[in-house]
């Protein structure tokens, strides 16, 4: 950070402080960012010449998936978007990419190992469902008209936010309203098919310090052991936990038994 291209302050820092191009903006996540990645690197999937094949612990794999991208969520979305909102009120806007409706292949429940993963919700923006080869493992044509449904509608928001500033009702006022950031309606707009009855305003907001609590309380996790590998992550490559925070988390079980998050 020079100053003058990029903030000297940390992003969310500026965004407290106004100093920033203050103008209509859009935050989104997916809600399974993380499971495209797990699939590729998790202890808890199994791999050949690596090419997932079966999920080794489908517990701890939907546990981890969910609290990192609940982390993800905190902190590109959520705590972002509050910051701005509190300095330019009432245009910023924000969404969860729920879509998971992937077929079935061969032995795999693509729906549950990917879900609304990290990128998938491109090919409904750009209103192509098509992602190459990958297009008949992930987009089932016996679905094919609800999800063209809901690019419509993604697309119907983005346009109207280009031409007026909002996303509203979409360019042909037919659509739930998408409110702002904080409104009394919700925080964010919920994108999932059938459209009629799965796009919706919710309140569910989280920030860094709701994450870490939200994985001390959550039964999935069976031992201090399987909380410390999220927590680990946390500190290493999500930035919602600072080294001292991990040091003594778990009174200090986490760094005796994995190390430091940097190693």
């Amino acid at each position: 950070r020079d100053g003058h291209v990029l903030s000297a302050d940390a992003a969310l820092d500026a965004y407290r402080q106004g100093d920033y191009n203050r103008v209509p903006t859009i935050l989104g996540t997916n809600r399974d960012e993380q499971k495209l990645f797990l699939l590729l690197s998790s202890p808890h999937v199994r791999r050949i010449f690596g090419v997932p094949v079966a999920l080794e612990n489908d517990r701890l794999y939907e546990a981890e998936a969910r609290h990192t991208s609940l982390a993800w969520k905190a902190m590109g979305v959520d705590e972002p978007a509050s910051a701005m909102r509190g300095v330019q009120g009432p245009s910023v806007y924000g969404y969860r990419f729920d879509w998971d409706d992937e077929p079935d292949f061969l032995w795999v429940d693509l729906g549950r190992w990917l879900g609304a993963a990290h990128v998938l919700e491109v090919p409904f923006v750009f209103g192509r469902l098509s992602m190459g080869r990958a297009t008949r493992l992930l987009f089932d044509p016996a679905r094919e008209e609800e999800n063209l449904a809901l690019s419509r509608a993604i697309t119907s928001y983005w346009t109207n936010f280009a031409y007026t500033g909002k996303p509203g009702r979409g360019r042909e006022g037919d659509l739930p309203e998408w409110q702002p950031w904080e409104s009394r309606g919700g925080s964010f707009l919920v994108l999932d098919a059938p459209v009629e009855e799965r796009i919706r305003m919710s309140q569910e907001t989280t920030t860094r310090a709701s994450v870490v609590l939200g994985v001390a309380a959550d039964p999935s996790f069976e031992t201090p052991m399987e909380r410390c590998t999220v927590y680990r992550e946390f500190a290493r490559a999500d930035g919602v936990m600072d080294p001292e925070e991990y040091a003594g988390i778990e009174e200090g079980a986490c760094l005796a038994e994995l190390g430091p998050p940097s190693g």
